[in-house]
Order: C-alpha cells, then sequence, then structure tokens
C-alpha cells in the first residue's frame, strides 16, 4: 500500500473480520465502484450536490475533467482528480503522534462569569491550535475540561465531521457546550485538549472543508497567522479576546 488514501480504502473493506491489499493493476477497477463519499472531504452536502449531476461513484467522478473540478471547488479540485485515479502523494508514516495537545488556564479565585471563561476559552483554542499548526497535526475530536469549585474535573468532548487544527473551530465547538454548562459554575480552572490526533501531510486536509463559509473561515484565521508571524502575536487581534 503506498499511498494514505488506498490505504483507508482497503481498511473500509471487508470490516472488521478482514483485510485487503489493493494492488496496483486492480486499484482503479476496485476504488471505481466505490461511493464518493470514500473521497476525503465528500460528506452529505457535496455528495447530495454530485448525485444530482448522476455523480455516485469514484467511476463516475473520472468523467469530470480537472479544468471543471478546479473551477468548482479550486485547489481541492486537483486534489479530487488525483484521489479518484488513485493518486496520493500522502505516503503512510510511521510516525507516532502524541495522544493529545492540552492547555489550560487555573484561575485564582472561583469564576462564575461567562464572558471571563469564554475569553480564557479563545486564548486556549488559539494556543492549541497554534501548536497543531506548528507540528503539522489536524485533531477529529475536541475536548473541554472545567473544575469545580469542590475540585471535581468534568469533561466534555466534541468530534468533528472532518478533523481541523482552526482555533475558531475548537473555539465554536467548545464555546456552544460551555454555555450549556455555565449552570455547573463556579469553576477553579478550564481546559482544552485536541485528541485523534492525526498528521496533515503537505496541508492537504486544509482544504477538504468545501463549504464556502468553511473556506472563508479557514482563509481569514490563516492570513492572521500569517501576520502574526510576520510581525509577532499581539499584532492583530479577535475582538472576542479584548472583550
Amino acid at each position: 500500500m503506498k499511498n494514505k488514501f488506498l490505504a483507508k480504502l482497503a481498511s473500509s473493506i471487508k470490516k472488521p473480520r478482514a483485510f485487503t491489499i489493493i494492488g496496483k493493476s486492480e486499484k482503479l477497477e476496485i476504488i471505481n465502484k466505490m461511493s464518493i463519499n470514500k473521497i476525503p472531504g465528500v460528506g452529505p452536502t457535496i455528495q447530495k450536490k454530485f448525485n444530482l449531476k448522476s455523480i455516485k461513484t469514484i467511476g463516475d467522478m473520472t468523467k469530470l475533467d480537472q479544468e471543471t473540478l478546479m473551477k468548482s471547488y479550486g485547489h481541492f479540485g486537483i486534489t479530487i482528480w488525483n484521489l479518484v485515479r488513485g493518486i496520493d502523494k500522502r505516503k503512510i508514516s510511521p510516525i507516532n503522534l502524541r495522544k493529545s495537545i492540552s492547555k489550560e488556564k487555573t484561575f485564582e479565585t472561583d469564576i462564575f462569569d461567562y464572558n471571563t471563561l469564554k475569553k480564557t476559552l479563545w486564548f486556549l483554542s488559539e494556543e492549541v491550535s497554534e501548536i497543531q499548526k506548528k507540528n503539522n497535526i489536524i485533531c477529529k475530536t475536541i475536548v473541554l475540561k472545567l473544575k469545580q469549585h469542590n475540585f471535581k474535573n468534568i469533561t466534555f468532548s466534541y468530534t468533528f465531521l472532518e478533523p481541523t487544527n482552526l482555533a475558531e473551530h475548537f473555539f465554536q465547538a467548545t464555546n456552544s457546550i460551555l454555555k450549556t454548562k455555565i449552570k455547573l459554575a463556579p469553576f477553579r480552572l478550564i481546559g482544552l485538549s485536541s485528541t485523534k490526533l492525526l498528521l496533515d501531510q503537505k496541508g492537504l486536509f486544509s482544504n477538504f472543508h468545501l463549504e464556502s463559509k468553511y473556506r472563508k473561515l479557514e482563509k481569514a484565521e490563516r492570513t492572521v497567522d500569517n501576520i502574526r508571524q510576520k510581525f509577532g502575536k499581539k499584532i492583530i487581534k479577535k475582538g472576542r479576546s479584548l472583550n
């Protein structure tokens, strides 16, 4: 197995009690019969759009030329064009990643105030995100940790539809949880951990969010990252960090 896409497809065949090896000569014959939802980044919404055009299998997808895919989905269109032909430059890596990336904040006093907790949660989201980006790591799950005034730890997790390393994704997911759990305050500690980590080789997964709102979100955050790399972290901040 020479690339991650074929390895993932092979592992999905005859699960869970058998394994499959997809040879070079037979790879197209096998993957052409598979649904397009086997392609990373093609979720229910995108799949429905393709189905309306009678594109249901990976074989159907091969009928689309590279220019058409690129016009509709930008750089990810090229990725689709390659993947449906069994081409994936991401090699299977033996690297063992850490189990999680964590950041937390202990307060001097018990905190009841939601806005204080929310502001801290944003800073933690940025810190975890920064570590992941520097190490080309993406995660499937984010975990919110809260320590109550009696020192009891409670945790809540959120699993993303697609792996990510964006601070905004971390914040939105965990803040929605925090809103529903603020009734359990006061809290002495708030923490954030990313788990189920994956290596984002060559930034391929950075293009897997095909919906326009996700592309805009990612573009904005990466623009801020580039500015901070040049001029320092304090040069630009989000409004929520100033409240």
